[in-house]
């Protein structure tokens, strides 16, 4: 129970830390939380899985496709994923938190993002699994789950930092490089050994932490030119 316990404190916490820290220090930060949150929802749960959903109902064979070509199934799920979310990413910085685009909103907005996905996670299997006490939270390997959301939040204030850089200078390429990134990073799901698994977490979170604050100094150079809050 005490890692399902961890697990549960770090999808659900984190977030919620982060939700109370930005309604306090305001200046805008709440909204670009919220926004994140908003984007995901909109991106992931409103489009992209529904519309899977329906080509898995209209095509056999890509609902055969698991079973047949399971790489090719991952690879689509995986730049999908990427397609959708930093696309959306860049529209939701680009035209609803256009006044947002200091490096503290981009903070915000990634953590918004990946917090309620954090907790959609959570709210689909572990914690189920932790009120019906199931073996799944019976093990270290449990930590997994929350180590994997922890990495995800880390990955995805990454990519939000590198695509409000690219908003900021009116280009559209970082957005593309987060896209594939991104489709890369949701490829690692296919591998199945738990040290490797472990290794991936670990070397993703510290890579995503050195980009962040190496972009964040970049996107304060810029709005510091424009004379802009940082």
């Amino acid at each position: 129970m005490i890692y399902g316990c961890v697990d549960l404190l770090l999808c659900a916490g984190i977030p919620l830390a982060g939700a109370v820290y930005f309604m306090i220090h305001r200046r805008g930060t709440f909204f670009t939380f919220a926004a994140g949150a908003g984007c995901f929802l909109l991106s992931q749960l409103i489009l992209r899985m529904p519309l899977l959903n329906l080509l898995t109902e209209w095509s056999d064979d890509f609902a055969l496709l698991p079973y047949t070509h399971p790489l090719l199934y991952t690879g689509i799920l995986a730049f999908t994923a990427g397609l959708f979310e930093e696309t959306g990413r860049w529209i939701f910085l680009r035209f609803l938190c256009r006044k947002h685009s200091s490096w503290l909103h981009g903070l915000s907005f990634g953590l918004g993002h990946g917090g309620i996905e954090a907790v959609w996670v959570l709210s689909l299997g572990i914690l189920p699994a932790f009120l019906n006490r199931t073996i799944i939270l019976a093990g270290p390997e449990a930590l997994l789950v929350g180590a994997e959301r922890v990495c995800a939040m880390c990955f995805h204030i990454a990519m939000t930092m590198l695509v409000l850089y690219g908003v900021n200078r009116g280009s559209f390429f970082p957005c593309a490089g987060a896209i594939l990134i991104h489709g890369v990073f949701d490829m690692t799901t296919a591998i199945q050994n738990t040290g490797v698994i472990w290794a991936i977490l670990v070397l993703s979170a510290i890579s995503a932490v050195i980009f962040t604050i190496w972009i964040k100094n970049r996107i304060s150079i810029d709005n510091n030119t424009k004379g802009e809050y940082v």
